[in-house]
């Protein structure tokens, strides 16, 4: 089983399920929660295999944390939240992101994880 570590950018009233979701598996371990824009520079030094970014994020802009993550010289994996249709959720794997999940429905969410997890495994044979 691949251990995978994950960053979360995302709002209050949604880290607790986040959260939940990540705990749930062994194999998957909390390592940053951002909050606001100031601590976006602490994730390169953190090295998460996966990042949420919670797409409703207020004080951080979702495009732009992509953007930012997409220019590491070893790019995480970006997992985006939203409750957008179909066109947004494209748009979102456009711009960069690996995976899209949608906020109201939390099993896509870990549908969406464990795949990512096989993917680094996949990278990392």
């Amino acid at each position: 089983m691949q251990h995978l570590t994950i960053a979360t950018i995302s709002i209050a009233s949604r880290r607790a399920m986040l959260h939940s979701l990540i705990s749930a598996n062994p194999a998957y371990e909390l390592v940053a929660d951002i909050t606001h824009a100031e601590a976006l520079h602490l994730l390169p030094n953190l090295q998460p295999d996966v990042v949420i970014i919670d797409a409703a994020m207020l004080n951080i802009n979702p495009l732009a944390a992509l953007k930012s993550l997409n220019q590491w010289l070893s790019c995480p994996a970006s997992l985006v939240l939203s409750n957008g249709s179909r066109n947004e959720h494209q748009l979102w794997l456009d711009l960069g992101a690996h995976a899209v999940a949608r906020l109201e429905q939390p099993e896509t969410i870990a549908q969406a994880l464990a795949e990512l997890a096989r993917q680094t495994q996949l990278q990392a044979a």
